[in-house]
């Protein structure tokens, strides 16, 4: 049997629900190296594939438009000339499922 082509992988993948689309693109995503030099290798690896980055792109706004992206800093006052980190972390179902500490998160508040 014949591998299905890129069409038609295209269109498989339009016919799934946005939910079924996120899996399946979280499924690649996990599927990657992990010594993967460029993180967006990933989304480059589509450069051919317009259609489907769109379909990406949608998807990402509609789960936008329904969750809170953005949360106010609710702790202590930042003191000037101190040195920061950003950090972030995920929740799901009210508990946290993963934490990020960028060093290009490290700032001096001034």
């Amino acid at each position: 049997m014949a591998a299905p082509g890129i069409d038609e992988l295209i269109a498989a993948i339009r016919g799934l629900a946005p939910a079924k689309r996120r899996e399946l693109l979280e499924r690649v995503a996990q599927e990657l190296p992990e010594d993967s030099a460029d993180p967006l290798a990933f989304i480059g690896s589509f450069a051919d594939e317009p259609e489907l980055i769109e379909i990406i792109c949608e998807d990402a706004m509609q789960i936008r438009e329904r969750n809170q992206l953005r949360v106010s800093y609710g702790g202590p006052a930042l003191k000037p000339g101190m040195i920061y980190q950003f950090r972030a972390t995920s929740i799901k179902d009210g508990t946290p499922i993963s934490q990020t500490e960028d060093l290009k998160g490290v700032f001096e508040y001034k």
